[in-house]
């Protein structure tokens, strides 16, 4: 747990820019750092809600089980400590190990989440920077256009 939030430092103050106007860089990296703080809150200012909210559940689903995981571990664990049977105290530390694994998973699963969320949020504030951009218009019932913008 140290080691991510350590890495959560260092990331904050190299947050990637992406273009030089700095007003637009500055509003880029606030989305980059509140991704980063919190999975899904880039993709919610970003008004890709539907991404955005099941980042958000997705992180607080697995945060809270790991914790629920935690409690269970920490009591089976007080059990173990107190057992007078060899039999309860092999059970007790059974049980322990077991919710210590799926606490370990759950953990992981959230920093999956986390890094899966930033490589999204990324690909989406580089994509609206692109340079060249096409796209297609109807006009009238006769025409069909094709624009090519590309900005400097």
């Amino acid at each position: 747990m140290r080691i991510l939030v350590l890495i959560l430092i260092f990331l904050i103050p190299i947050t990637p820019v992406f273009s030089k106007n700095k007003s637009d860089t500055k509003k880029e990296k606030k989305i980059l750092e509140k991704s980063l703080l919190y999975p899904g809150w880039g993709q919610i200012i970003e008004k890709e809600y539907v991404k955005g909210i099941g980042f958000v559940l997705a992180e607080t689903t697995l945060i809270l089980s790991a914790i629920v995981m935690n409690n269970k571990s920490n009591d089976y664990y007080d059990k173990y400590k107190i057992a007078e049977n060899v039999d309860d105290v092999i059970f007790y530390r059974q049980k322990t190990e077991e919710f210590d694994k799926k606490r370990n998973i759950l953990i992981l699963s959230a920093a999956f989440v986390w890094v899966v969320n930033l490589v999204d949020i990324y690909i989406h504030v580089k994509k609206k920077r692109r340079r060249l951009k096409l796209s297609f218009e109807k006009r009238n019932e006769e025409y069909f256009c094709i624009n090519f913008t590309y900005s400097f």
